[in-house]
């Protein structure tokens, strides 16, 4: 530590303010379910020499100073009200902005002095409201770097991960009892409901738009088509009901076997597609949705990718493999804060990166699949996206790498196999405090990252 003088200044400078924070808008893809809370700045009014401040200050220990230092700096950064001007100017860098508390937190782990879970959840919010994966790579491996770690649960699943082989033969051999990953063609599923709906929606209208527009009636073609549309999705969907309650009576005349219908009818087949719209258009369901999004925080934590944060998706992936392979410049103050030949962001343009990556777009599916019959909160084609993106990249620029791009199709089936892996590992009680916590919208990112520790 500079001296007593020069923390006693900061703590000054930055307040004895309380914080809540969470990332910005529900409806931006790039951020999580959590929400900034902002809350004014409480101010201590003390006598002009400030004598009864200074006492105080200097009668807490060393790691209580640094604590209410730490606490107080980050604290003012959230309730800073120009801090949405500065950060959508672009005219100071997230790294300036953060100086102080990465500076103060370096000098803590030089000086091994322990990071507070209060400190700890503090500097997590503000780095989270950064949206920068740079800025919250940084953090993590300062925190992680710290004496008593407060995050140590931070990257601590990479273990359980099962190498990709170069070994063609082991890695088809793993490859042929994968799971299957799921398919998803939502597009096709809520135009086929929205064609039905449009449908039976002009035939039960038919009648007084006719009338209205001087006509008598339709005639009886409109009533025909919705009985039609009525009759082969009950048929489809409930035939097995309608067959079991026919054999309850007895001079009811006996159903036909399913196999025997025309058109395939009494599997749900052929009215499929509309079923699956219909539950997209009209399921709103917010536990499942939290359920999904925890799914993605808790593997990307687990497996050590400051983009927990945000929700999964192909750009944010490929914005982290891309960033990862460019470390910062020589002049840039983010190498001010770690050992000498070391960085703040493990490269991830390799095999065993992008997999992480990918287990990550992949968890939320896996989760969702485990447990509901329809995908509607989680969408596997994140996963291609993303490996097409990172493909365009390469084949344009001389980033180096060392990614089988080729191989996609093994890689997707192979990341999957370990999403799915990890979530059936992973503690169920966790993961349903995690949605918990996201669904009541008042959690902060540090406390979901608490609820991983422990705290």
């Amino acid at each position: 530590m500079k001296n007593i003088i020069s923390i006693y200044l900061l703590w000054t400078y930055a307040g004895a303010s309380g914080f809540t924070q969470t990332l910005p808008t529900e409806n931006s893809f790039r951020t999580s379910r959590l929400r900034v809370q902002q809350q004014p700045s409480s101010k201590i009014t003390l006598a002009s020499d400030n004598e009864l401040l200074l006492s105080s200050f200097n009668n807490l220990r060393e790691d209580e100073k640094y604590d209410t230092v730490l606490t107080g700096l980050c604290s003012k950064l959230l309730d800073d009200p120009n801090k949405a001007d500065y950060i959508a100017s672009g005219a100071v860098s997230n790294f300036a902005k953060l100086e102080e508390p990465l500076k103060l937190l370096a000098e803590m782990n030089s000086r091994n002095v322990p990071v507070t879970y209060r400190a700890c959840s503090a500097l997590l919010d503000v780095a989270g409201s950064c949206e920068d994966v740079q800025v919250m790579s940084t953090v993590m491996t300062l925190l992680r770097r710290n004496r008593d770690s407060p995050i140590n649960n931070y990257g601590e699943r990479q273990r359980d991960l099962t190498q990709y082989p170069t070994n063609q033969s082991k890695k088809q051999q793993r490859l042929s009892n994968v799971p299957k990953i799921p398919t998803d063609d939502r597009a096709s599923e809520i135009s086929s409901a929205l064609s039905v709906l449009s449908v039976a929606a002009a035939c039960f209208l038919a009648d007084p738009l006719a009338k209205l527009f001087g006509g008598t009636d339709a005639g009886p073609l409109p009533n025909l088509v919705l009985f039609v549309i009525i009759s082969v999705g009950v048929l489809d969907n409930f035939y097995d009901v309608l067959s079991g309650t026919a054999n309850l009576v007895d001079k009811a005349p006996k159903m036909p076997e399913k196999g025997n219908l025309p058109m395939g009818l009494g599997n749900g087949q052929l009215t499929s597609n509309f079923v699956a719209g219909f539950n997209r258009l009209f399921t709103q369901d917010t536990e499942r949705a939290c359920e999904a999004e925890a799914a993605a925080f808790l593997a990307a934590y687990s497996l050590g990718l400051p983009c927990f944060a945000f929700q999964p998706n192909a750009l944010e992936a490929a914005i982290l493999a891309i960033e990862s392979s460019q470390q910062p410049a020589t002049d840039d103050p983010n190498t001010n804060y770690l050992p000498p030949n070391s960085t703040n962001l493990d490269p991830l343009l390799s095999n065993e990166g992008v997999i992480k990556l990918l287990i990550w777009l992949y968890a939320p599916v896996a989760y969702e699949n485990s447990k509901h019959p329809q995908l509607l909160y989680s969408d596997p084609r994140e996963a291609a996206s993303f490996l097409d993106r990172i493909r365009s990249k390469l084949s344009s620029s001389n980033i180096g790498h060392s990614v089988a791009i080729d191989e996609a199709d093994d890689l997707m089936k192979w990341a999957y196999a370990e999403a799915d892996m990890l979530q059936r590992q992973d503690n169920g009680q966790k993961l349903q405090a995690l949605s918990e916590g996201l669904a009541s919208g008042a959690s902060t990112l540090g406390d979901i990252v608490g609820i991983i520790e422990g705290w």
